[in-house]
């Protein structure tokens, strides 16, 4: 079965659930606002309230008592949440018969006593910790949706704050390995000489999650869970690990559409259809795991997954007997007028009209501002090499036009300057204000274009400084097929983990946190490879019966897991890189961050770069969130009616999240569920974009 972290997640919710077996079989389910957004983004609310669940409600509001089902809390370990939990018991007549807590991570020693030794504590029957407080976004990438942490842990005004959110990084990954059942080993990237604390985010981050992992190792005595798999690896980076990553334009379809298009939270799209009358329709429609068009072209060069659009559109015209043979869509154009009389197939149509009307803006575009000629100067900067395989010359004089044509977008242009800079290793300050100038750069691009060096970029240099950029790689993999000139960059994360993978690596510039593991432990067969039974496993022992056998005698190895983390922000070149990588090597690599990147948000993010702390808006600089005083009331006495309680707006209800659970158990085993809101080809040299 191929991983999926959002289907793993989505069972441990259920899962919690599922467990909580109330002599009556309903019970009411209660949940907070974090916990709201982790359940939505794994699974819809049916498959909650399949679960004999009653009703789902928010902690937070006037809920009416339900005294004969037991409730089941999903939740966020906060003090508020806590106080809340204990004003339901706390009366005359309690809320519910008894309490199931499950918190989405650890819950602090102290607020474990306050609630057991609380009203609460003779009502509680289960109280367990999850750990899933991460979000999948798709089967193979994660994140903690924080845009804020690139402050936390770069912006000077905020240093104070960097070894508390590596602390609180490193528990998100506890919580991933937790729910995933993995105890990797752990690398990370190590600069040899630091001239800037950039450069030391990533061993103090991979430091903190190896003794928070043995910690949790520690408590939980059955974890790891026994696999056949061998011991995955976590690799730990930051976003310095890869400055042109998230400049560059990339013309895959995924990266394409996030760059160029309007979508909204990473999947929503505002598009165009024509109807069966003929007149356009407004449609917002979502793209996710289950839609199996997206999926099946997100991470192709444009120009195959129009042709792969296409293909699959006329293979599904062949099988609908409602056209006839010679009806074949030959160009997007035909693909909208017949999707047009489709209503009858409306998922189908749905899927074809929303990536028809994605592929094509993105062609329009990809004219409209230029990007052919601006894509060859990113692939030269990037590179160090033009498509002729040769080293640039006079690069400026070919980028200055670029800067002044006004179809090319002033992001686009301020792209250019920073990929140049990273290209140069440093401008000097005469050419780099003649650039700004041609480029028309605001107050806030110039902030974006001088905070590179947050990331321990040189920007300036001047005649004595000797520039350090790598000398340019001329030669790709053998097995790789060449690529298309617009898209020759290799992100620094596929050829970092590609050599981990055929145990090239380097292990000074990538060292292991503890001592470098030997061979038998972490070797795992290649793709379709068949190995000799070994005579046990350093990851746990197990049966000679779970090993899957096949017609030589030997066993097929299960894909042991590759696990990235990049904190500052992921790019979609990245994610692709990260199924090019299973695919390829028959392992199972996921991809981590706190946020996944378009280059705009990158842009904006590195305008904020030194604002001072006050305008952040970080939580920390919050007043903690207090308990709502109407859950503080005592009951209404016996003869006033109580309260008209407000129909509530019903809870959004796509996915829901899974962990291992470690738990603390005061007493036996309850579940309580209340109201909450449904939402549910031989190798050639491709010069050209096509």
């Amino acid at each position: 079965m191929d991983l999926n972290l959002i289907s793993i997640v989505k069972k441990r919710f259920i899962d919690a659930i599922r467990d909580v077996q109330p002599p009556n079989k309903w019970k009411v389910l209660i949940v907070d606002a974090p916990t709201v957004a982790l359940i939505n983004n794994v699974t819809k609310l049916y498959d909650l309230l399949e679960e004999n669940v009653t009703v789902v409600e928010h902690i937070e509001n006037r809920r009416n008592a339900s005294q004969t089902f037991e409730a089941v809390y999903l939740l966020s370990p906060e003090p508020w949440v806590i106080d809340a939990v204990i004003s339901d018991f706390a009366r005359a007549q309690p809320k519910y018969a008894a309490a199931h807590l499950f918190f989405t991570s650890a819950l602090d020693d102290r607020l474990l006593d306050k609630l057991t030794q609380s009203p609460a504590g003779p009502r509680l029957k289960t109280v367990k910790e999850l750990f899933v407080d991460f979000y999948p976004s798709e089967a193979q990438t994660f994140t903690l949706r924080d845009s804020r942490s690139f402050l936390k842990l770069y912006n000077p005004e905020c240093k104070s704050l960097v070894d508390r959110e590596l602390q609180r990084l490193a528990g998100k990954l506890v919580a991933v390995c937790a729910t995933m059942g993995e105890f990797p080993v752990i690398r990370y990237q190590k600069h040899q000489n630091p001239t800037h604390p950039a450069h030391t985010l990533s061993e103090r981050l991979a430091k903190s999650l190896q003794q928070q992992l043995d910690g949790y190792a520690r408590t939980n005595p059955d974890f790891p869970p026994p696999s056949p798999r061998p011991r995955g690896v976590f690799f730990v980076f930051d976003r310095s690990l890869d400055p042109y990553a998230p400049l560059l334009h990339e013309f895959t379809y995924q990266a394409m559409a996030q760059d160029l298009l309007p979508i909204q939270e990473g999947k929503k799209y505002v598009y165009e259809i024509k109807g069966t009358t003929g007149e356009m329709e407004e449609k917002e429609a979502e793209f996710s795991e289950e839609d199996t068009v997206w999926t099946s072209v997100r991470h192709m060069h444009m120009r195959e997954a129009i042709d792969n659009l296409m293909s699959s559109f006329n293979k599904f015209v062949t099988e609908n007997t409602n056209f006839t043979d010679s009806e074949k869509a030959t160009s997007l154009n035909d693909m909208r007028d017949m999707l047009a009389s489709l209503p009858e197939f409306q998922e189908m149509r749905d899927r074809f009209s929303l990536h028809l009307s994605m592929a094509e803006e993105c062609m329009n575009l990809f004219q409209k501002h230029k990007l052919p000629e601006v894509g060859l100067l990113e692939q030269a900067a990037s590179t160090g090499l033009n498509s002729e395989g040769k080293v640039p010359k006079e690069f400026a004089e070919a980028l200055v036009p670029i800067l002044d044509d006004p179809a090319v977008g002033v992001a686009d242009r301020l792209r250019l300057i920073m990929l140049y800079l990273v290209f140069r290793d440093g401008l000097f300050e005469s050419d780099r204000a003649k650039m700004i100038q041609h480029a028309g750069l605001g107050k806030r691009d110039r902030e974006a274009l001088e905070n590179l060096g947050l990331l321990g970029i040189r920007v300036s240099r001047t005649l004595k400084d000797k520039p350090s950029r790598p000398k340019p790689n001329k030669k790709r993999p053998a097995d790789e097929e060449e690529p298309y000139e617009l898209s020759r960059y290799v992100p620094v994360l596929k050829s970092v983990l590609d050599e981990h993978i055929k145990g090239t690596l380097d292990p000074v510039a990538f060292p292991y946190i503890n001592n470098i593991p030997g061979p038998e432990a972490m070797a795992a067969a290649p793709a379709g490879a068949v190995a000799q039974q070994p005579q046990g496993s350093l990851r746990s022992a197990r049966p000679t019966w779970a090993k899957a056998k096949t017609q030589a005698g030997g066993y097929v190895e299960p894909r042991q897991r590759v696990l990235v983390f990049i904190a500052g922000g992921a790019t979609y070149s990245e994610a692709r890189s990260v199924y090019e990588l299973s695919a390829k090597h028959n392992r199972d690599v996921i991809l981590g961050s706190t946020e996944m990147l378009s280059p705009a948000q990158w842009l904006n993010q590195l305008s904020c770069g030194r604002l001072p702390r006050e305008r952040c808006g970080l939580d920390e600089d919050q007043p903690p969130k207090q308990c709502p005083g109407h859950l503080l009331e005592p009951d209404p006495p016996a003869n006033m009616p109580p309260p008209q309680v407000p129909a509530q707006k019903p809870m959004s209800a796509p996915p829901g999240v899974g962990g291992l659970v470690k738990g603390h158990k005061p007493s036996p085993s309850v579940s309580s569920v209340n109201n909450g809101k449904d939402g549910k080809e031989k190798k050639k040299k491709k010069f050209g974009l096509f």
